[in-house]
C-alpha cells in the first residue's frame, strides 16, 4: 500500500509542473504572435506617413493615393488572426487586393443601373438618396418612353425605346465613362475577382451603397415615386435648377445632382 501510494503521490506532484510547462508555452507562443502583430502594424503606420509625405507636396497622386487606402484598410479590418496568416506569407497579395464580401447582382437591367449610379453618383457617404434617385429615374425614363394616354399626344420618345440601357444612353452621358468602366465591362458587371484586383476599399465601399440603393427600387413597378419628394423623378442633371423638357420641374435635390419631374397633368397633351 505504501509504495503505491508513493507512486500516486509523485503522479500528482508532477501534474502542477506539466500544467505551468504547457501555460508557459502558451504564453511565450502568444508574446510571439503579438510582438509579430504589432511589428507588422507598426511597419504598416511607417508607409502610411510615407505616403502622407509624398501626397503633401503632390496630392494628386492616384498612385500614391490608392496605395495609402490599401495600408489603412489592412491596418483598420485585420484581426489578430489576420495578422498572423499574413505574418506567414500573404501580406503582398492581401494588399494587391480589396475584398468584395457582398453579392453583386446578376440580373442584366440591376448591372446597368449599378454601373450608372457608380459612375454618376458622388462618393461622398450618406447620399443614398441621390443614388436611389439616379436608379428610379431611369427606370422612371423606360416607362414614360412608351407611356401612352387616349386621345393624346406623348412626346416622349426622347427617353429612348423602352429599355433601361435605352435610357441610359439617353439620360446620362456617364454612360462608357472612366467611372462606369471601372466596374464595367461594356454592359455588364465585372466578375467579383476583377473589381477585388482593381478597385480600392473606398470604391468597393461606393460599390456596396451602389448596389443597395439599386436593389432598394429596382423591382418596383414603375412609375416609381421618390419617398422624400412623393414624386416620380424623370431626369436629373448638376444645374441647380434646369429642368430637361418645359414640361417638367426641379423637385429634389439629392448630392451633386437635381431631379426633374413632369408638371402634373404634362406627361401627355
Amino acid at each position: 500500500m505504501a509504495k503505491n501510494t508513493t507512486v500516486h503521490s509523485k503522479a500528482i506532484s508532477a501534474r502542477p509542473k506539466e500544467r505551468n510547462t504547457s501555460t508557459r508555452s502558451k504564453l511565450d507562443a502568444y508574446t510571439i504572435s503579438f510582438e509579430n502583430s504589432l511589428s507588422i502594424q507598426l511597419k504598416l503606420l511607417e508607409q502610411i506617413q510615407s505616403c502622407v509625405n509624398i501626397l503633401n507636396s503632390d496630392p494628386g497622386n492616384r498612385a500614391v493615393l490608392d496605395w495609402k487606402e490599401r495600408l489603412e484598410f489592412l491596418l483598420s479590418s485585420a484581426s489578430e488572426a489576420d495578422f498572423n496568416t499574413l505574418i506567414e506569407d500573404r501580406l503582398g497579395n492581401f494588399l494587391l487586393r480589396t475584398p468584395i464580401g457582398f453579392d453583386l447582382p446578376t440580373d442584366a437591367n440591376h448591372q446597368l443601373l449599378v454601373g450608372l449610379v457608380y459612375a454618376e453618383a458622388s462618393s461622398a457617404p450618406g447620399d443614398d438618396d441621390e443614388k436611389r434617385g439616379i436608379a428610379a429615374a431611369i427606370l422612371n425614363m423606360a416607362h414614360y418612353a412608351t407611356y401612352t394616354e387616349p386621345r393624346k399626344k406623348c412626346y416622349n420618345t426622347s427617353f429612348g425605346d423602352g429599355t433601361v440601357l435605352s435610357a441610359i444612353k439617353k439620360g446620362s452621358m456617364a454612360y462608357n465613362s472612366p467611372q462606369w468602366n471601372k466596374v464595367m465591362a461594356g454592359d455588364a458587371l465585372k466578375a467579383k475577382a476583377d473589381l477585388e484586383n482593381s478597385l480600392i476599399p473606398t470604391e468597393v465601399r461606393k460599390l456596396k451603397a451602389c448596389v443597395e440603393s439599386v436593389a432598394a427600387v429596382a423591382d418596383g413597378v414603375p412609375p416609381i415615386a421618390d419617398t422624400k419628394s412623393s414624386r416620380n423623378l424623370l431626369q436629373f442633371n448638376q444645374a441647380d435648377n434646369s429642368p430637361p423638357s418645359p414640361r417638367q420641374e426641379r423637385v429634389a435635390k439629392y448630392g451633386i445632382h437635381t431631379f426633374y419631374a413632369f408638371i402634373k397633368g404634362r406627361e401627355c397633351q
